[in-house]
C-alpha cells in the first residue's frame, strides 16, 4: 500500500462523577473529580489513501469512565481545525464530530473514507498536509449530560478530494413518478459539488427517493432511520414535510407545488424551498441580448405546448444571453440555476437563484423548450 494509515491510540481518564439525591426531592447532584484527562497519539501523521477507502483509517481506545449511576454512559470523537474547538463558519472554523459510543465499547474504528469526509465537511484541502485537532467527550444519557472534555492533541492529515455522486429523484412526488431510467436529475454545481439541487413540482402526500444512477442499483438515498433499509440509509436532516414511509422510501407531505430541491451530500441533508410560480401561464417569453433585455416587449414568446411545458424556434448568434419572464414582468423568471451562475447548464433557477443564459448559436435556428415540471430547458438545432 503506497500510502499509510495511522492509528491513533487515544487513552482517556474520565472525570469520577458521585451523585447524591437530598431529603427534600429526589434530584442528582454531580460532583467532579479533578484528575486530568490524558490523551496520547501513537502517530501524528496520517495520509488517506482514496484507492483503499473501507481500511481502517483510525482507532481510537480509551478507559472506561466511572459513574455510580446506572445511567448510560456515552463516548464522542470530536475533530476540529482549531485547537479552542470553536465553532463559526464565518470564520471558516469548525467542529464535526466523528463518531459515538456507549459504555459497552471501548474502542472505535472509523474507515479511511469516513475520516476522510469527516475532514471535507470541515474544508480541508484535498493532498494538502494540515494539522486537525482531536479529543474525547465523555456525558451522561441520552440527552448528553454532565459533558467532560479531554485534553486537545494535533496530528497532521493529508486528505484526498471526494468523489461527489450524481442524485436523480424518482417516486410518485415526482413528475417522473417510477421510473428510474427516465429519474429526475439534480444538477451538480462545478465549484461545490457536494451540493445538487433542481426546480421542480411535488405532489402532496407521495412517496420519493433518490438514485445514484439511471438504474435501481446500486445506489439509493432514504431516510437514516429505524425500519429503513441499510444500504439505503443516507439522510440525517430531512425539512419537517418529509417523513419516513416504508423500508424504502421517504413521504412528502408539503403542499403540492413548486419547490427548490437541494441534497449536500457532506451533511447528508435534503432541504426544500417553496418556488412562487406554477404551470398556468399561457404563454412565457425571452428576454435578452436579442432584444434589448426588454421585458415588457413580448416579441419573443414560447408557446405552451403542455401543461408546464413549452417551446419556441429561433435563430440565435453567437454570445447570445438570455432569461425567461412570465407575464411580460421581471418579477416571475427564470434563467441558469445558481445566484449570479451565468452558462447553460440545462437546469432553470427562479427569482434570486439565477444567472444569465448563455449560448453561442452561431446564427443557426433552435428549439428552445423550458419544462417547469422538471425545471429543466434545452436548446436542440
Amino acid at each position: 500500500m503506497k500510502h499509510y494509515i495511522n492509528k491513533i491510540l487515544l487513552i482517556m481518564s474520565f472525570t469520577f462523577i458521585v451523585f447524591s439525591c437530598s431529603d427534600d426531592e429526589d434530584k442528582s447532584i454531580a460532583d467532579r473529580n479533578i484528575s486530568p484527562v490524558m490523551l496520547e497519539v501513537e502517530n501524528d501523521n496520517v495520509v488517506l489513501d482514496k484507492h483503499f477507502p473501507d481500511n481502517i483509517g483510525v482507532t481510537m481506545f480509551w478507559e472506561d469512565a466511572n459513574y455510580n449511576t446506572p445511567t448510560e454512559i456515552n463516548y464522542t470523537i470530536e475533530l476540529s481545525n482549531n485547537m479552542e474547538f470553536t465553532e463559526d463558519e464565518e470564520n471558516s472554523l469548525y467542529v464535526t464530530e466523528l463518531g459515538t459510543a456507549t459504555e459497552s465499547l471501548r474502542t472505535q474504528s472509523y474507515t479511511v473514507k469516513q475520516f476522510n469526509e469527516a475532514l471535507t465537511k470541515m474544508k480541508y484541502v484535498p493532498f494538502v498536509e494540515s494539522i486537525v485537532y482531536v479529543r474525547v467527550v465523555s456525558s451522561l444519557g441520552p440527552n448528553r449530560l454532565l459533558k467532560d472534555y479531554s485534553n486537545t492533541i494535533p496530528m497532521n492529515v493529508t486528505p484526498y478530494e471526494l468523489s461527489y455522486p450524481n442524485f436523480y429523484g424518482v417516486g410518485a412526488a415526482f413528475v417522473v413518478e417510477w421510473s428510474e431510467t427516465s429519474a429526475l436529475p439534480l444538477y451538480q454545481f462545478p465549484d461545490a459539488k457536494h451540493l445538487n439541487a433542481v426546480y421542480t413540482k411535488l405532489t402532496s402526500g407521495q412517496p420519493f427517493r433518490f438514485l445514484g444512477q439511471l438504474a435501481w442499483e446500486p445506489d439509493n438515498y432514504s431516510i437514516n432511520a429505524d425500519g429503513t433499509r441499510d444500504n439505503y440509509k443516507f439522510f440525517t436532516t430531512l425539512p419537517s414535510d418529509v417523513v419516513q414511509d416504508g423500508e424504502e422510501n421517504m413521504k412528502f407531505n408539503g403542499a403540492t407545488g413548486w419547490y427548490k430541491v437541494e441534497v449536500n451530500y457532506n451533511d447528508k441533508s435534503l432541504s426544500l424551498t417553496a418556488a412562487d410560480y406554477d404551470d398556468s401561464y399561457s404563454q412565457l417569453y425571452l428576454v435578452g441580448t436579442f432584444n434589448n433585455w426588454s421585458q415588457t416587449a413580448g416579441d419573443y414568446p414560447l408557446t405552451q405546448v403542455s401543461t408546464g411545458v413549452y417551446s419556441t424556434t429561433m435563430e440565435i448568434p453567437d454570445s447570445t444571453e438570455f432569461k425567461i419572464t412570465a407575464d411580460l414582468s421581471w418579477d416571475t423568471q427564470w434563467g441558469n440555476i445558481g445566484n449570479d451562475n451565468h452558462g447553460y447548464s440545462g437546469f432553470l433557477g427562479a427569482n434570486g437563484d439565477n444567472g444569465n443564459i448563455k449560448f453561442d448559436g452561431g446564427g443557426n435556428t433552435y428549439i428552445i423548450t423550458v419544462n417547469l415540471n422538471l425545471g429543466t430547458i434545452s436548446i436542440v438545432q
